[in-house]
Parts: C-alpha cells; sequence; structure tokens
C-alpha cells in the first residue's frame, strides 16, 4: 500500500500534466474554430467529452490495460 505522501505527491504529479494536457488541447482548439463557436464553447464539457470518446476508443482498440466500467 502506497503512504499517503507517495499519493499525494503523485496526485500532485497527474495535476500538473492534466492542466498542460488540457492547456495544450484548448490552445489546439482556439486555432480550429471560428470565433462565433468559440462564444459558445464550453471548455470543461468539451475537453471531458474528447478525454471520455479517445477512452471509448482506446478500449475499443484493445489499448487498454482493463475495460473502462466494471
Amino acid at each position: 500500500m502506497c503512504k499517503k505522501t507517495d499519493f499525494d505527491a503523485k496526485t500532485a504529479e497527474f495535476d500538473r500534466r492534466l492542466l498542460e494536457f488540457f492547456e495544450e488541447w484548448r490552445s489546439f482548439v482556439e486555432e480550429h474554430r471560428n470565433e462565433t463557436r468559440l462564444e459558445s464553447t464550453d471548455w470543461l464539457e468539451d475537453f471531458c467529452s474528447y478525454v471520455w470518446d479517445s477512452l471509448v476508443c482506446f478500449e475499443k482498440l484493445g489499448r487498454l490495460k482493463g475495460p473502462l466500467r466494471p
């Protein structure tokens, strides 16, 4: 079992990576969407949807170590 401090450090690293990924994704989206669509963008919803769709695709391709749902 991992110690709480190990868990916190891993969580902080995961948070940092997720934030970096989100910022890269948002920059990409901003470059490819028109101004009108950007104004109505729900960044959190769109990002979560993008990640979920990607994970589902990875699952279908057998690229995940386990199923998304139990």
